[in-house]
Parts: structure tokens; sequence; C-alpha cells
């Protein structure tokens, strides 16, 4: 829509805090006028805006039935071939009909791969696939690339740099299967909130600018399912404890409820390990965090382009893992090594909370193979070793230990 917050009205009555102000070269004073719509830079103005922008999207799923969504003013409309375009003169007349015209030269013809704010969606075939694909548009991920080569070529970044950095990840990320990407970003946030000049690139923000630029070398589309797969989803569940009975241990089990299969590992964290993670007031999140990587170490073979229900019960590390990232450094770079791992395998995973005493794998993370409760139930508990890389390796070495474990 063609300057679309000035189309919503203010309300009269706060005519008097609706006013913007210029400065007149030529009167050499200051000239005022009363705005009827929103300003930019008033925080109603967004809250204004998107109540129209919502009630305009419901009429139009609910009323014309149509598949479309909006990111503040700008549409997207997803329309069967069968409509023969139909949906979309239905949509510019009902947008002129409210007053709020569709603006004609940013209008794109409808076709089945289209970009919709930088994102590319593939819809050819969808309807018999199930799926629809996402990618980043190239001009976005050059930009990407660009902005860290040239802060790596120039070795400086600002806080206001890195904060445009972030800001074009973030948004190029969400084209990205599953999470990568959004971890191993703590130097920059370091950099961006808490560093001081000079403004040289430290060890650390080097390294993790060597890691996003791999990561975007490793660009996989995000396939997003329409309906339900063809298998069942994996159902795991993993724990880990931490008390002065013994050594922290950890455990991971999985059950397929395609054939049954069930399978457990659990192991103990070694002393090396532990002081690597320092006296954190986090261990126990991240020994929690371990179970996972254990987890997907010793099923990746049965976990291969499967979908996963992954149960968890702390909450510092579902958060990590929902989100991709952590304010702690230590379960940042475990979420981010997690999510690499993952997407390597082609796995899909929902991350979903559960209570201590429901999880499967509480009895195993204390008890290990003694455990009667895995027993009982018919899993086999192995014993692995957690290896350190996920929460040590540092720039290109994080990738190369992904493909390695994985090969």
């Amino acid at each position: 829509m063609p300057e679309a917050y000035r189309w919503v009205p203010a309300d009269p009555r706060e005519g008097s805090l609706n006013v913007i102000a210029t400065w007149s070269v030529d009167d050499n004073c200051w000239l005022f006028q009363e705005m009827f719509g929103q300003v930019f830079g008033r925080a109603a103005a967004v809250i204004n805006f998107h109540r129209i922008q919502r009630l305009l999207v419901a009429i139009v799923r609910r009323w014309l039935m149509m598949l479309c969504s909006m990111y503040y003013d700008d549409l997207s409309l997803q329309d069967l071939a069968s409509a023969r375009g139909r949906g979309q003169r239905y949509i510019r007349s009902l947008f002129r009909i409210v007053g709020l015209p569709l603006q004609e030269s940013k209008q794109v013809d409808l076709c089945d791969n289209a970009d919709f704010l930088g994102m590319n969606h593939a819809v050819a075939g969808s309807l018999k696939t199930g799926r629809v694909q996402f990618t980043p548009r190239k001009q976005l991920l050059a930009k990407a690339v660009d902005l860290i080569q040239q802060r790596m070529q120039e070795d400086s970044c600002t806080p206001a740099q890195v904060s445009k950095i972030r800001g074009v990840l973030g948004f190029l990320f969400t084209g990205v299967y599953g999470r990568i990407g959004r971890g191993g970003q703590q130097p920059l946030l370091q950099r961006q909130y808490s560093d001081t000049h000079p403004w040289n690139l430290s060890h650390k923000l080097r390294r993790a600018f060597e890691y996003l630029l791999d990561t975007l070398m490793l660009v996989k589309p995000r396939t997003v399912h329409l309906y339900d797969e063809a298998l069942p989803p994996l159902v795991i569940a993993s724990d880990g404890r931490q008390d002065e009975t013994s050594p922290p241990s950890v455990a991971a089990i999985l059950f397929d409820p395609v054939n049954g299969l069930k399978v457990a590992i659990a192991a103990e964290i070694s002393p090396e390990l532990m002081t690597s993670w320092g006296d954190s007031d986090h261990c126990i999140a991240l020994i929690e965090q371990a179970a996972l990587v254990l987890g997907i170490m010793k099923f990746q073979h049965i976990m291969r382009g499967r979908s996963l229900l992954w149960f968890e019960d702390n909450s510092a590390v579902l958060s990590g893992l929902v989100k991709g990232s952590s304010g702690h450094p230590m379960l940042d770079a475990g979420a981010a090594a997690i999510h690499l791992l993952l997407a390597a395998l082609g796995a899909r995973a929902w991350f979903e909370y559960v209570e201590s005493d429901a999880n499967w794998s509480d009895g195993a993370s204390r008890l290990l193979t003694k455990d009667p409760w895995t027993k009982a139930n018919g899993f086999a508990v192995e014993i692995g070793c957690v290896p350190a890389w996920p929460w040590l390796a540092q720039g290109t070495q994080r990738i190369l230990c992904v493909k390695h474990m994985l090969a």
C-alpha cells in the first residue's frame, strides 16, 4: 500500500499530539503541520495501522476464501491456477472499496516461484508433494556475505555495523533449514552491547564471522509440510543429572512407532568437559544439553530424514533449542552445534517440555544401565561418550566437526 500509515486516520481529539515540525530555510523559522494520518516514529502508529491490516487479512481469508498474509503494508497471495487470477482481482477491488488501494507499480503477476520480502517460495507441485520450499533471495545472501567479509578485511566492526549484520542475518536465517545460524553469535552480541573502543576484531569475533560465513555457504532450503508426513515422528526423551553422589551423567531414549524400535544411550560427563564449562551457574543446563548431543550421535542413522518429537525437562535448554540461540555463551554454542547436526541429517525436530517425573530418560540419566524403568519397558541402555567440540569448537572448526561426525 502506498503511504500506508498516512491512510489510517488519527483521532481528531488527539490532533494536538499529531503535529510535525520542519525548519523552513526561506522563512528562517519552524513550520508546524497537523497530521490527519499516522505519524512515523509514534509508537501508536504501528498499533493503529496493524488494526486495519489484521482486519483486511481476516476479510480476505474468511470472505474471499483466499490464502493471503501481510507484513506491515506488503501483501502476499497464494492463488490456485484454476482461479485464473480472479482471487488477485478480487483483493485489488476489496482494497479499493475500503479506501486503501494497493500500489500498481509493485503488483506482480501470479507465478509458482515468487519473492516476498527477500524470501523466495516455490509452490510448483505443492498440492501433489505437500511441500513448499523457502530460500533466501540471492541478493540478500550476497549482502550478508559482503557485510561480514568487509568487516573482516578492514579488521574493524563498530556496534552499529554489527547491529546491521545481525539484522540482516536474523531475517535471512528465517528462510534456512531449522535454526542454523541463530546460534554462535555471542561475540556479535558482546560487540553490539558491551565492547568499547577500539573496534578491532577480537579473536572470538573473527571466529564467529568465519562460522557465519561457512553457515551461509551451506544454506539449505527450508521445507514446510502442508499436511502430515508418511511416517510418524520418532519419540525421543533426554535428561541429565548432577549431584554429590556420583559424576554427572546423561541419557537419551528413542522409540520408533513405525517398527517398535527401542534404543537408549547413557554416559558420564568427563571431568575435562566439566572443567571446560567452568564453574557456571548453568552447569546443569549444559549437562542436559549434552544429553541431546549424545542422542543425536547415537541415533543419527535412525533420525536421518525423519521428524522428531523430542522431550526435554530443562527450560533453559528448551528455550535455546526453540530459538536456536541462548544468552549464555556455552549454551549458545551447544544450541548452534545441535541445529547444525539436525540440519545435516535432514531431521525436523519439535522440542517439547515434559515434567521430570514423566521423563522416560530420568532414571537412565541417574542409574545408567541399572535403570529399572528402561529394563521393564524393553530399552537396552548402551554406554557412550559426550564430545567436547560442540561447546569448544570455533569458526570453521564447528562446521568441520559436524561433517566429520556424520561422515
